[in-house]
């Protein structure tokens, strides 16, 4: 995950904005109540051991001399089954579990300072790194730390984005997670709107968007389901009261069982696969944020949450987004591209027309053929073939409606 180097911390001052990078990776990967430095070591959660793999009853092995019905020992091997298939789920996810800690040791060790990396040494986990380093740093929580005002983005001009993204230290850590590429992150209000089109579109694809739409209220949001840990696993007795073996049913209760057990799965499955697209789209938000302001939702735990409080941050007023589009739009109507950029120049009309539509700015809002004649009466100036484009474009729009996209097509095919 990268941190750009002058975010590294080095003293308190860069304590908030450093264990919010923090706290955010560990909890999209849902390991921070395991090295959480701000609670003590009695609250703190327990790595959990490895599973035990299930023994096979031997007598109810095919081979096995002993005297058992045969029906019986099918069951007992379909629970054995049963058994090996939780046993392979519980440890994959502690496989998971120390694989991730794994990563945040790498994060934290490879984010600080040489300084304070000397004073890591003898910590092996997470945990102990960071409590460590809130020692030193005066910044335990035990010891009340200070709380920073989040500072609220404002409006970067784009041509000054590129001067700041262009500032990337070769010192940045990446773990090798999904993101988008560093100048694409969000980091002020003007990349707000295509940033969020982004998250939708994605979220859309797994159909995670109504869940999270930071647009909607509470009311109308749809809320996410239970999830698969807190199903109930159907038992004997949930058939017949008092058995407690599943063996010990007899044949129409058992059937009952087993359809009962093939339903749990069966949501156990769907549960999964919820969650595993809703910290998809957790994942997702984190890392296409600039790292320097993850401590803003270090404390949001849903992707909606996180949503939520960066629309607050984020999102520009109506109008002022509208007017920085009208800008935008001005400006490319005075520019003219040069012979080796001619295409960029045509795409980058497109990105500032779907803003404009998408906030809904007036002059965007009678059609095509308004935004045609922009570009046409920009084209015209390019030169002689600019001229004859020009002309046979403004007749054809007079005969019959055409897109903006349309126009944008077919002016590229003449380069």
């Amino acid at each position: 995950m990268a941190l750009h180097s002058k975010y590294h911390l080095r003293s308190e001052a860069g304590w908030t904005v450093w264990i919010g990078h923090i706290q955010a990776v560990a909890q999209m990967k849902d390991v921070w109540h395991y090295m959480d430095p701000n609670l003590p070591d009695e609250s703190i959660t327990k790595l959990p051991g490895w599973p035990e793999e299930p023994e096979f009853p031997d007598f109810a092995r095919p081979d096995s001399d002993a005297d058992i019905d045969s029906n019986l020992r099918k069951r007992l091997i379909d629970k054995y089954t049963r058994m090996v298939e939780e046993h392979k789920k519980k440890l994959h996810q502690h496989e998971h579990i120390l694989d991730s800690l794994s990563n945040l040791n790498v994060l934290i060790i490879q984010t600080v300072s040489p300084t304070l990396r000397k004073s890591l040494v003898i910590s092996k986990t997470p945990r102990e790194k960071l409590v460590t380093l809130a020692r030193i740093l005066g910044t335990d929580r035990r010891i009340a730390p200070k709380k920073a005002k989040p500072r609220i983005p404002y409006h970067v001009p784009r041509h000054k984005q590129k001067e700041k993204n262009s500032e990337r230290s070769d010192q940045d850590v990446d773990l090798g997670l999904m993101s988008k590429p560093w100048e694409c992150r969000l980091r002020s209000q003007a990349q707000w709107m295509r940033w969020i089109r982004y998250i939708q579109i994605r979220a859309s694809c797994r159909k995670m968007w109504p869940y999270i739409d930071p647009e909607l209220s509470e009311d109308q949001v749809k809320k996410t389901p239970q999830r698969f840990e807190e199903l109930k696993m159907p038992h004997p007795s949930d058939i017949k009261p008092g058995v407690q073996n599943e063996e010990d049913l007899e044949d129409g209760d058992y059937e009952k069982f087993t359809r009962l057990v093939l339903v749990y799965e069966i949501e156990v499955s769907h549960r999964r696969y919820f969650e595993e697209n809703l910290s998809f789209v957790n994942e997702l938000i984190v890392l296409s944020l600039a790292a320097e302001y993850h401590y803003l939702i270090a404390d949001r735990q849903s992707p909606r949450d996180k949503l939520l409080r960066l629309a607050k941050l984020f999102r520009p007023k109506p109008k002022i987004h509208q007017n920085n589009i009208r800008n935008d739009w001005r400006k490319m109507m005075l520019s003219s591209p040069s012979k080796s950029n001619v295409e960029a120049w045509i795409w980058k009309w497109l990105p500032i027309y779907e803003d404009a539509k998408a906030a809904k700015v007036p002059e965007f809002s009678c059609g095509d053929k308004p935004p045609i004649c922009d570009f046409l009466s920009a084209v015209l100036k390019t030169g002689p073939m600019g001229e004859c484009f020009f002309l046979l474009w403004r007749r054809e729009i007079e005969k019959e409606e055409h897109s903006f996209l349309d126009v944008l097509i077919a002016y590229s095919h003449t380069h």
